[in-house]
């Protein structure tokens, strides 16, 4: 009778440190812990699924318990009796749990009991508690005693997906390791070493495909690499990789990268429906666009991405020459929020169409920097500054006797300056605008006023008992979105200052924008400065007038 068939992921997992591929930084920590007899009581492995944690754990049980060694060692034989049974996961010592099925109060207090007695055979009792974010709140605070004074014998072993959800009480008390997801060269020359020894012909397209479908996760490669085997046999291609796990081809992908930095919007949208009916994974091809734009962002900022092979470098310092590091992160923007939204999505193909076209937009995107340098003449060529009209001949003149204002030459007329949106309106507008990304934001600014506007200045005051709300407004980035918000609803460049409503500045004059402040409350500095005006008091002479009441209009 045949032995049962063992997949390539157990058969091929990890029993030395030395073998554990993509974790060094842990393997490091570990055998330095063991070497030099700084055990802690209690470890937490964090990271991805397939990337290592039980791997791990089981290795170091290992190496805590080798009965060949008269002390802890970081080369566990592998071959003693102890050893053998923590490999298979039969040991009386070593118990692995399986945090979502045994999540209740009940079963964290048989384990306490289990704990208070020493191991059978081995050095240490190891307790190895696999999802452990999945125990229910009164079994953490049940496990809590034990964990924070376990008796000297035993070792807890904790590894999770998800550290968010387990107690800040007991992630205190763990030393914490993140495991990283695995790059995939590192995937595809392990896998290539599988494939050798199992004899079988295996393409470097095809390895470099398992890769980018695993996503970082070890025991997903050697799981798709034994489905292709079955799949195939003794060769696999590039084209079967792709034809089983619905993967785009790469060739496609950058095409498709290609017409959305050059809006091509037919091609894309076309693309798109090829893939679809090829039966292609979109969630798939929309993660892989977001990977290929966040190494052009990465190449951008003048570093190197980590993952990427020589052949891809080339592909992107091409297509980084075309674009700039604003318009790369507002596709990471819109690519990313689309991944979000693409699990909930009824139709993956429309919704992928969507987000697609509106990163082809931000090639008409201009940034608020730019922007503003633009209006102020700094940006680009600076504005023509227009030439004084020739003076008049003397012919021209009016007669210095005559007092007539027909007579008097028309003066050149001055461009109509476009009227202020009225403040308070503005202002109820802007806070309509701020949408549900900035909850904070719009909380704070609720409890705000508008102080004044002038013509290129909104002024918004706090009282002072809203120090804190004050603060979270007046941020750089939450005043660059509320000056775009401002722009958006205006098509103006206004700047904006977020005051203390009794700030000095605004009662002595000190602040240009102060003037506004002090004449909508002080009438008679209106009508002052109107009578004074050269113009008016002309024409006050000339038709022996007098001013009866000056109206501000409204906005000002």
């Amino acid at each position: 009778m045949s032995s049962a068939y063992q997949v390539l992921a157990r058969k091929y997992r990890p029993q030395q440190f030395s073998e554990v591929v993509g974790q060094p930084h842990i393997v490091r920590t570990l055998e330095n812990a063991i070497a030099r007899q700084r055990i802690a009581h209690a470890y937490l492995f964090v990271g991805p699924r397939g990337t290592g944690k039980t791997t791990l754990a089981r290795i170091f049980a290992k190496a805590l318990n080798c009965a060949k060694s008269k002390a802890p060692t970081a080369k566990p034989c592998g071959e003693c009796s102890s050893c053998a049974e923590i490999a298979a996961g039969n040991s009386m010592d070593v118990l692995e749990i399986d945090g979502a099925s045994n999540n209740g109060v009940e079963q964290v207090r048989e384990l306490r009991e289990t704990v208070r007695y020493a191991p059978s055979a081995a050095r240490f009792k190891i307790i190895y508690i696999d999802e452990v974010h999945m125990l229910s709140t009164p079994a953490f605070n049940a496990l809590l005693k034990t964990l924070e004074e376990p008796p000297p014998h035993v070792k807890f072993l904790f590894a999770t997906t998800d550290p968010q959800k387990i107690p800040l009480t007991i992630l205190s008390r763990c030393q914490r390791f993140d495991l990283r997801r695995i790059p995939s060269d590192l995937i595809v020359k392990h896998l290539r070493g599988i494939a050798q020894a199992e004899k079988v012909e295996v393409s470097d397209n095809a390895l470099l495909a398992v890769a980018r479908g695993a996503a970082g996760g070890m025991r997903d490669a050697q799981s798709a690499l034994d489905q292709l085997i079955a799949f195939c046999g003794n060769k696999i291609e590039e084209s079967d990789v792709l034809a089983i796990f619905g993967l785009a081809p790469r060739e496609q992908i950058l095409a498709l990268a290609r017409n959305l930095l050059d809006a091509r919007r037919a091609e894309v949208v076309e693309t798109i429906g090829r893939l679809s009916d090829e039966g292609r994974d979109l969630s798939r091809l929309l993660d892989e666009l977001v990977e290929r734009f966040r190494a052009l962002l990465i190449l951008l900022t003048g570093a190197k991405p980590s993952d990427a092979t020589e052949e891809e470098l080339a592909e992107l310092r091409e297509e980084a020459a075309r674009l700039k590091r604003g318009r790369a992160l507002r596709i990471l923007e819109i690519l990313g929020a689309a991944q979000e939204q693409m699990r909930h999505a009824l139709s993956k193909r429309i919704h992928l169409e969507v987000a697609l076209l509106n990163a082809i937009e931000t090639q008409h995107e201009i940034a608020l920097e730019e922007l503003i340098a633009r209006l102020q003449g700094i940006g680009g060529t600076p504005r023509p500054v227009s030439a004084p009209p020739p003076p008049l001949p003397p012919s021209a003149l009016p007669a210095a006797d005559t007092p007539s204002l027909r007579e008097a030459p028309p003066a050149p007329p001055a461009p109509p300056e476009e009227p202020l949106p009225e403040v308070g309106a503005l202002w109820t507008r802007l806070l309509e605008a701020l949408d549900k990304s900035t909850p904070l934001l719009k909380t704070a600014l609720v409890q705000a006023r508008p102080i004044s506007l002038s013509q290129d200045t909104l002024v918004v005051g706090f009282d002072r008992t809203l120090e804190f709300e004050k603060d979270v407004a007046d941020t750089p980035k939450n005043r660059e979105a509320l000056v775009a918000r401002l722009y958006d609803l205006t098509q103006r460049a206004f700047n904006l200052r977020i005051v203390f409503a009794d700030d000095p500045d605004l009662l002595d004059g000190k602040d240009p924008a102060a003037k506004a402040v002090r004449s909508a409350s002080s009438p008679e500095d209106d009508a002052a400065a109107f009578e004074n005006d050269p113009l008016i008091r002309k024409a006050l002479d000339l038709f022996k007038g007098e001013i009866m009441k000056v109206k501000r209009p409204t906005g000002r």
